[in-house]
């Protein structure tokens, strides 16, 4: 922080994570894939500069990301179930995901839209980055996947912001250890 990324990094928001990078003031984003997109980066200081890769991991590990985000439901209490649910079944349908994978940068759910020529060129990392189609990773935390993932977004922001890295990450895997039945 205060080299590749501007100082208050630990405190953005997406909005603001996106503008600091888009304006060349920070090296890296972790971001949704929209991010990516031409419409995004088009005019700006990293237009043609960007590049998408997994997550990094550790020894043995495999880098993996999910999707998401998006989730569609229909109120038990609405008053038109039967045309909420033809909705949502049109949304989520293979040729919406084609458009939104083409002109929106949303990651498909569907594997097979990955394969689409025009979502193909519009995200081309699809090919290499392995996105598993889940909507959060919770195995092994099941119901405390919450108080796990707030373990590691505080225990990361403390060590951007100066704590000892390897003894806030050996406290973090403490506090997982504590979270298994």
């Amino acid at each position: 922080m205060g080299t590749i990324s501007p100082k208050g990094v630990s405190t953005y928001q997406e909005g603001d994570a996106q503008n600091a990078f888009t304006s060349g003031a920070a090296a890296f984003a972790r971001n949704w894939p929209y991010m990516d997109s031409s419409a995004i980066l088009k005019g700006t200081k990293v237009d043609g500069k960007v590049g998408v890769t997994g997550l990094p991991h550790g020894p043995g590990g495999v880098s993996s990301a999910t999707v998401g985000g998006w989730q569609i439901a229909v109120s038990k209490f609405s008053k038109h179930q039967g045309a909420a649910t033809e909705w949502a079944k049109y949304y989520a349908s293979k040729p919406v995901q084609i458009w939104r994978g083409t002109h929106a940068g949303i990651v498909p759910t569907m594997p097979s839209v990955n394969t689409v020529k025009s979502v193909k060129k519009a995200q081309p990392y699809l090919a290499s980055v392995n996105t598993a189609r889940v909507t959060r990773p919770s195995k092994g935390l099941g119901a405390k996947y919450n108080q796990g993932s707030t373990y590691i977004f505080q225990g990361i922001n403390q060590i951007l912001t100066g704590s000892s890295v390897s003894s806030t990450l050996s406290r973090i895997a403490s506090e997982l250890s504590n979270l298994h039945p």
